[in-house]
């Protein structure tokens, strides 16, 4: 019976040296070089960027800012961490939303209104679609009084087509 503890005793020495002298593995996401050999690939359930072996708040909500022991801060005490607070700057004592905003911050920090998009260009007339087909427009409806060079009023409508195609 004693050699067989003694043989027993001898196989857990050897297999404590084999353990706590091997390497991690080299396809080990990330290895903690100060974790003890037995806690190798090193975890960090919280994704917190903090060990667990030495993070004292396990379960940070993902997007806080931590310090060393994986603890949130909060620095306006607003109950939401820094990290995803959208406004760091909250008085003591408003209520926020799950942003860490409150009403009277939310006027603020909103991005102000898109401008309107341009109206859209007016139909093209019959004037201005010859000019830009054949490069010049063909007068029609322009009257004038008899053995005169005074125009009509009833051409007035044609010439102003005409010089809205130009312009």
């Amino acid at each position: 019976m004693k050699r067989l503890s003694l043989m027993l005793g001898m196989s857990l020495t050897v297999m404590w040296v084999g353990v706590s002298y091997a390497a991690p593995p080299s396809a080990a996401a990330k290895v903690d070089p100060n974790a003890p050999c037995y806690r190798w690939p090193a975890v960090d359930m919280d994704g917190d960027g903090v060990f667990d072996r030495v993070d004292h708040c396990v379960s940070t909500p993902p997007g806080c800012a931590v310090d060393v022991y994986g603890c949130s801060h909060d620095a306006d005490g607003d109950g939401v961490c820094d990290g995803k607070d959208q406004c760091p700057d909250t008085p003591t004592g408003l209520t926020v939303n799950e942003d860490g905003c409150a009403e009277s911050q939310l006027a603020r920090h909103q991005e102000p209104p898109p401008p309107p998009p341009p109206p859209p260009p007016p139909p093209m007339s019959e004037t201005e679609r010859q000019l830009v087909e054949k490069g010049h427009i063909r007068l029609e409806n322009v009257y004038f009084e008899s053995n005169s060079a005074k125009m009509l009023p009833e051409s007035e409508a044609s010439l102003n087509e005409a010089g809205a195609a130009i312009a």
